[in-house]
């Protein structure tokens, strides 16, 4: 775990959503659903060409051709609104060029004309409902063009402040690790020169016991001279001064060329491994700046472009009124569809207002007024014509941009793969970098760490940084010190003349006339002699416990802790990088706010135009059928009454 004063990064605060509310969200949210349903429809090609499109390297042709010739339900749902365009201005013509042509006809029944009434009235509520529709897609939209810039503007500069906070905690806990990793290294370092002292120490103190022996043995060898001379057997003498010279000289279980080639070796590993800390330092380092310190700096700059190319194509583009001329214009036909129904119902209150204050159905001035309401409904039925050709071909533009939109809205935000962002990545990655943005985003976006959407994982694994430190290697070393410790078939000299010595003066003196004070004598000097071989024996044991410790199996057990503690604290720096990480939600913030305004305030508005536009443009037909149904009653009621007067 990261220390306390490790701090972790700020959070970023999700932008605030509740004020972009509107009643008609269901409306939306079902045409945006169906909307979704037809851009899932499209293949992988459309998201290429789309992508192709944010890189600049395919032409407007190309693109047209592939997201909409290609696709069949595409290309029928987008030329659909041009042939029912086509149809009806082939209609208009038809019918003005028969009206102009054709005689008289029978009025129609009564009922056409109230009929006539009732789909105006129907299409004028419906009609409304689609300004309605419009109005609150083109003000969700104006909403959203007009609160982008301020919040990307809020989100890149608490992403920023958190990915900061987010280098400065990596930095802190980066130190912590290596502090830990080079106390392990000094414990390590001083506990094995410790026992590489002790063996030396050792050595010294047995040198030691074995110079300070030499004077009581030339003591004790002069005694026995002189007990020679007093009648003692020499043979077993001359074996006690054999015994001693070879106590004085004796080097038969410590190999000390070899010994001190081991420790030496032992020693210079040690200060090696140690050594290694700056180099273990610094490699680190590397790994930390060429990877993490690459990529924080990266991620803030995309940001920062992201929102000023949004700021940039709003404000200096003026995109806002332009999109404001363009929602006037959607608004404009159905406004002027809505005049021309309520001017034809007008026309048929004035009639009827007329048709009661003049009795006689006969009368030239009810044929009067209702010639000039049909050649009036008439004229108003040819613009309802026009305006429906107009409104069929806004439905294939609408269905278009709307579909971009939604494409869009999926590839780059709403997609869990990010398809188009993945794709295009070519123009946020950077040639020095080891890992991609688009990439970052991915991970995010399927709820990694912040740490694995870096794949900081795999940045250690390919910068080798286990690699890069020096295990502690001691085996030549453990051979070399082992050598200095000879295996004798028998017992040592110190134990030989421990054993013998005293029964050899016992057997010198046997059945033998001797100076007794000469003898006690000698059995002093024999005495202290022995207490200091036996300290001498006791000394060169403690040096061979020593060495057996360095040797031993526990020492590489011991040695194999310590490689695993060092390579256990490097790991550790990952762990604790991962352990830290945060989801990947504040760096998310300023995308999902983006997606966010694209998706709610764009795309879900001008799916809900183009459904809007097409109710409209159906209701349109219906309109001008019924100007036209009214202009023929009031046409052959007018020309029935002048023939019959």
């Amino acid at each position: 775990m990261v220390d306390a004063e490790c701090k972790p990064p700020p959070a970023v605060e999700p932008m605030n959503k509740t004020h972009m509310k509107s009643f008609l969200d269901p409306y939306l949210y079902a045409t945006s659903a169906f909307m979704k349903i037809m851009v899932n429809l499209a293949d992988e090609s459309h998201i290429e060409i789309l992508a192709r499109a944010v890189q600049k390297k395919a032409t407007a042709n190309e693109i047209f051709w592939k997201v909409v010739v290609e696709d069949i339900p595409l290309i029928l749902i987008f030329l659909l609104g041009f042939v029912i365009a086509f149809v009806l201005l082939i209609t208009c013509i038809a019918v003005f060029i028969c009206r102009w042509r054709s005689p008289p006809s029978n009025p129609p029944a009564n009922s056409k004309i109230w009929l006539a009434v009732f789909f105006l009235t129907v299409c004028a509520i419906v009609t409304i409902v689609c300004l309605v529709l419009i109005g609150a897609s083109a003000s969700a939209i104006s909403d959203g063009l007009e609160y982008l810039p301020e919040q990307l503007s809020k989100s890149t500069t608490a992403v920023e402040k958190f990915v900061q906070g987010l280098s400065q905690t990596l930095e802190c806990n980066f130190k912590k690790e290596i502090k830990n990793l080079t106390d392990e290294i000094l414990i390590a370092k001083h506990d094995i020169l410790n026992k590489v002292e002790a063996v030396r120490k050792s050595l010294k103190y047995y040198d030691e016991k074995k110079k300070s022996i030499g004077k009581p043995i030339k003591a004790l060898q002069l005694q026995t001279h002189d007990l020679i001379i007093a009648n003692a057997d020499s043979e077993p003498l001359n074996e006690l001064v054999a015994l001693m010279k070879a106590v004085e000289v004796s080097n038969d279980t410590l190999d000390r060329h070899a010994l001190n080639l081991g420790l030496s070796e032992l020693e210079k590993n040690v200060n090696a491994f140690a050594d290694q800390r700056k180099a273990i330092d610094e490699a680190f380092r590397s790994v930390m700046n060429d990877t993490f310190k690459g990529i924080f700096p990266a991620v803030v700059e995309h940001l920062k472009t992201i929102s000023a190319l949004v700021d940039y194509t709003i404000v200096k583009n003026e995109f806002k009124t332009w999109i404001g001329i363009v929602a006037f214009g959607l608004i404009a036909l159905p406004i002027l569809l809505l005049i021309l129904i309520l001017f034809s119902l007008v026309l048929v209150v004035v009639r009827l207002f007329w048709n009661y204050a003049i009795s006689n159905t006969h009368s030239s001035k009810r044929s009067f007024i209702s010639h000039i309401g049909g050649e009036m409904m008439g004229f108003t039925g040819y613009i309802a014509m026009g305006l429906s050709v107009i409104l069929f071909i806004l439905t294939s533009l609408a269905f278009m941009l709307a579909f971009t939109a939604m494409m869009v809205c999926i590839g780059f935000f709403e997609d869990k793969d990010l398809r188009v962002f993945r794709v295009a990545e070519g123009v946020v990655r950077q040639k020095h970098m080891t890992v991609s943005i688009a990439e970052i985003f991915y991970k995010c976006k399927n709820d990694y760490t912040f740490f694995d959407a870096m794949d900081g994982s795999r940045l250690m694994a390919e910068d080798e940084i286990k690699n890069k430190i020096d295990m502690l290697l001691v085996r030549d070393a453990q051979r070399l010190i082992d050598r200095g410790i000879l295996v004798l078939d028998g017992p040592s000299n110190y134990e030989v003349f421990m054993k013998n010595s005293e029964k050899l003066l016992d057997k010198s003196v046997l059945n033998r006339k001797t100076d007794k004070n000469l003898l006690t004598k000698i059995r002093n000097s024999l005495k202290t002699v022995k207490v200091q071989v036996k300290g001498l024996a006791n000394a060169e044991n403690a040096v061979i416990a020593k060495v057996r410790d360095i040797t031993s199996k526990n020492f590489i057990h011991y040695i194999s802790g310590i490689n695993e503690k060092v390579l256990g604290t490097a790991q550790n720096l990952l762990v604790d990088l991962i352990d830290m990480s945060p989801r990947c939600d504040s760096i998310m913030a300023i995308w999902n706010d983006i997606g966010w305004y694209v998706c709610y305030l764009i795309a879900r508005p001008l799916s809900g135009t183009w459904m809007a536009i097409v109710i409209t443009a159906f209701s349109s037909v219906i309109i001008y059928r019924a100007l036209f149904d009214a202009t023929r009653f009031l046409k052959s009621y007018s020309e029935t009454s002048e023939s019959v007067s």
